[in-house]
């Protein structure tokens, strides 16, 4: 059997390969990230990381900190080299990702945090799942597919099973398939 390191190995890798076409359509300008969902993003994965280490889930976190890392790397691109299209729905979203973010620091109880670091999630894909609605092909699905893949693999490296620790997760995998279901659909549509 598989040892939880090689396991989480695996899981970062698979996030690397669904981030490496994400980065390359990004810097050729064909993907086009939302600087509010991404910053957020940072942010809710950095803390997540946090959760999931203080709660002893070991190298099922890897891949989370990578996508964190990565994560920063997108948020510097777009905030620098991209021209922003901020809507009201956007700002509504980033306030409500902020409060729920500032409403979980408050609190240190992990289950409490992780539905907390859940919720602030949900209000940060808002913006991007907008954006998609009228630009459905500015987005590299595949890193969102291989985003579900990898959370699906990090599992299989937690050494520690809560509810704590595994919500936040769960909704990534749910949250980026029905992503890319979505998105899918919208350029069905659009293109007809």
């Amino acid at each position: 059997m598989l040892s939880h390191q090689l396991i989480g190995l695996l899981s970062v890798v698979i996030g690397f390969i669904g981030y490496a076409p994400y980065l390359y359509n990004m810097f050729r300008g064909k993907t086009k990230p939302h600087l509010f969902s991404w910053f957020i993003w940072v942010l809710l994965e950095f803390t997540a990381f946090g959760i999931q280490i203080k709660n002893g889930v070991g190298a099922g976190a890897w891949v989370t900190l990578f996508s964190a890392l990565i994560a920063v790397v997108i948020v510097i691109y777009a905030f620098r080299y991209r021209k922003l299209t901020i809507t009201k729905i956007d700002w509504i979203c980033f306030f409500g990702a902020c409060l729920s973010l500032v409403i979980w620091l408050a609190f240190d109880q992990p289950l409490l945090a992780a539905i907390f670091l859940t919720a602030t999630d949900l209000f940060a894909f808002i913006p991007t799942f907008r954006k998609s609605w009228s630009l459905p092909h500015d987005e590299t699905l595949f890193e969102y597919s291989m985003a579900s893949l990898k959370f699906i693999v990090a599992f299989f490296a937690f050494s520690s099973f809560t509810l704590a620790t595994v919500i936040y997760p769960t909704y990534l995998i749910i949250g980026n398939a029905t992503f890319v279901i979505y998105t899918l659909i919208r350029r069905r549509i659009v293109r007809d």
